[in-house]
This record gives structure tokens, C-alpha cells and sequence, in this order.
């Protein structure tokens, strides 16, 4: 049997459906349990899978958001950190941009305004 392509990727023929599904993003191992349960398919080898399956199998993981469009979704996704509540002591600091822990924080902040800092302390 030729290779199966679910979701926009090739899954490995020699490993277990529980497996080879987690070689898709978006689905781990909690997600390929509950799939495999509600389809009541057998954890068989994938090239092991009848026509049949595979047809049930892809119809089953596409209800899910997985690799592109979850990739698109996460992607655009950046954290505003100006905007964040950061009331602690690494959060004020982030947000100063000077080193948040066990940092040297003087030649963070020379390397920060650009001066040369010596390396090594007297």
C-alpha cells in the first residue's frame, strides 16, 4: 500500500495509528486517543488500514484544526508586552529590558547602550 496523506502530511506506514496521527500538528496523544475511540478503529499498523478506515480516519481528524489553518491561527498571535499587567519583579524588569535573573546586570545594561564592557571583574 502506498503511503496515506492525512491533513496535508504523509504518515509513516510502519508504526501504529496512535503513533504515526502524532506526526500531524495539532494532534497529540490525549487528541489521537479520543479520535481512535470515537471512530472505534483498531491501533493496527497504518499500512494495515483498509480504504474504508482511512476514509473514516480522515473524516474524523478533519472536525479538528490541524497544521496549516492551526499554524495560521497560532501565528498570528503575538504577545503585546507593553500591554500585559506586569506587576512583578521579572515582569518590571522585562519591561525595562534589563535582565529578569541570576544575570550580571551591569554589562547587560553596557551591552544594552552599546559600550564595551571587560569581561573579566578585578
Amino acid at each position: 500500500m502506498d503511503s496515506i496523506r492525512i491533513g496535508g502530511v504523509v504518515i509513516p506506514n510502519h508504526k501504529r495509528v496512535e503513533y504515526a496521527l502524532q506526526s500531524i500538528h495539532g494532534i497529540g496523544r490525549a487528541r489521537v486517543r479520543q479520535i481512535l475511540s470515537e471512530l472505534s478503529l483498531e491501533n493496527k499498523l497504518t499500512k494495515d488500514l483498509s480504504k474504508e478506515e482511512i476514509i473514516t480516519l480522515r473524516e474524523g481528524i478533519a472536525k479538528y484544526m490541524i497544521e496549516t489553518d492551526l499554524r495560521r491561527e497560532c501565528g498570528g498571535r503575538e504577545i503585546d508586552w507593553k500591554g500585559l499587567d506586569a506587576t512583578g519583579a521579572s515582569g518590571t524588569r522585562m519591561l525595562s529590558r534589563y535582565v529578569a535573573r541570576e544575570q550580571r546586570p551591569m554589562a547587560g545594561l553596557a551591552r544594552k547602550r552599546g559600550l564595551e564592557f571587560p569581561t573579566s571583574r578585578p
